[in-house]
């Protein structure tokens, strides 16, 4: 899955809020710019998850953020990224809370990084109310919290391997299960808008 997208993009976090999109998108433009000291300007069309990482910067670098969100479902949900390290994840949060709604948030990434940590997140109403992760320090680590979903096969978190306990194609499947087809996700795409600092 991660390996389609672009070769210097090995981890990727998606956050996926559950609604309106139409209702979702304009809380979230209107977040972004209330929270973020720096000028930004926002742009309509049909985005894929590419358009969000354009130009990305090696490790490291200074660059300005930028916030993709589109929906291949309208009146579903709408999928979200930054060009940051954790995808903004507390933009889900907030979105989450202020929108009284569910949202899942989805960290893949390839075993080469340096870090690599892979995770589902599922909130409601602002709270996490389940968290899986497997991630590299030292060794290979699996950490869980909360009731296991319905949607989840807790049947993996036995296998001996820790890192195999929680795959991308896992985090795939979680996906489909809520009614989000991921895919491919270099390929999916959708209409939306792009946020940018100026």
């Amino acid at each position: 899955m991660t390996d389609t997208l672009k070769a210097d993009q090995d981890l990727i976090v998606v956050s996926v809020v559950f609604g309106d999109a139409i209702t979702i998108m304009t809380r979230l433009k209107e977040t972004v710019f209330r929270v973020s000291s720096k000028p930004w300007q926002s742009k309509d069309g049909k985005f894929s998850f590419q358009d969000c990482f354009t130009g990305y910067p090696t490790p490291g670098g200074a660059h300005k953020k930028r916030v993709l969100a589109f929906t291949p479902k309208p009146d579903s949900y709408v999928l979200f990224t930054a060009n940051l390290e954790d995808g903004w994840i507390s933009l889900a949060y907030i979105l989450s809370e202020s929108l009284k709604t569910k949202a899942l948030t989805l960290g893949f990434c390839k075993d080469n990084v340096r870090y690599p940590a892979r995770f589902f997140n599922l909130l409601k109403d602002g709270k996490s109310i389940r968290h899986v992760s497997v991630r590299l320090d030292n060794k290979w680590q699996f950490y869980q919290e909360g009731a296991i979903l319905a949607e989840e096969n807790a049947a993996n978190y036995m296998k001996r391997l820790i890192k195999a306990r929680l795959t991308n194609e896992n985090l795939i499947d979680l996906a489909d299960k809520f009614g989000i087809s991921l895919g491919n996700l270099a390929e999916l795409s959708g209409k939306g808008i792009l946020l940018s600092q100026i």
